[in-house]
């Protein structure tokens, strides 16, 4: 090869590592951002809860297990979101009377009658109406 087909080489060669920086640059931009908008999904924007739920929940200083089942939480149930605004999830609920929490779910849900001595420790603790479930067991 001549001298001048290196040197064409050589000028090609830094034009694509020149384009190829340009790109690693944005995909270096693109990444950022994705990584960002993967953190917001899982804070509080606004003191309101934002991933994918039917539920727009005031949940200041809430603990990140409550963000997360304010967000998956597809149920707006009154219930439900006096339990969350104190910080409770299901799972929390459950243990607290001493039942499963697919039954907590069952109450939401209205299949399953929730006894009425648990609607009035709701009422007093969190200020859940008796009128807020579905069927009360007396």
């Amino acid at each position: 090869m001549t001298r001048d087909e290196l040197l064409r080489l050589a000028a090609q060669a830094a034009e694509q590592a020149e384009t190829h920086e340009k790109l690693a640059a944005q995909l270096r931009r693109q990444e950022a951002r994705f990584r960002e908008m993967a953190e917001e999904a899982l804070s509080i924007r606004g003191n309101r809860s934002i991933i994918g739920s039917n539920m727009e929940l005031a949940t200041p200083g809430a603990t990140k297990k409550v963000r997360i089942a304010a967000g998956r939480t597809k149920r707006n149930h009154q219930a439900k979101r006096a339990f969350l605004e104190h910080g409770k999830t299901d799972e929390d609920i459950s243990k607290e009377v001493g039942v499963g929490r697919s039954t907590v779910n069952a109450w939401y849900a209205g299949s399953r009658s929730i006894p009425g001595k648990h609607a009035k420790h709701f009422e007093k603790k969190y200020g859940v109406p008796r009128s807020a479930w579905a069927k009360v067991a007396e």
